[in-house]
């Protein structure tokens, strides 16, 4: 899966460095994930739209069910999960079935 985000930056300029993840579940379990550096902060200005880029390489088989992807970010390196601005720590990005 070759994946493209568009972020919005609200807020003061953050002092963390932040990684980005995006996790691929099969009926609620981990199948296949990709973690990467996010855009550095002391770029970041309020309002700036961000863009990353992933390539999530799934595994050669896949089970049928229901498949959803997330994506969110985390510190580096103390590894918190960084509340998105609904309170959640992850944003569910799509979800199909494959039969």
């Amino acid at each position: 899966l070759f994946l493209t985000y568009s972020w919005q930056y609200t807020g003061n300029k953050p002092t963390n460095t932040y990684h980005l993840f995006n996790h691929l579940l099969h009926d609620g379990e981990l199948i296949a994930q990709i973690d990467g550096r996010g855009v550095p902060t002391h770029y970041w200005q309020d309002g700036d739209q961000l863009f990353t880029y992933f390539t999530l390489t799934l595994p050669e088989t896949l089970p049928v069910g229901v498949y959803q992807l997330y994506t969110g970010m985390y510190t580096w390196p103390g590894l918190e999960s960084v509340l998105l601005s609904d309170g959640t720590t992850s944003h569910h990005i799509s979800e199909w079935v494959r039969p």
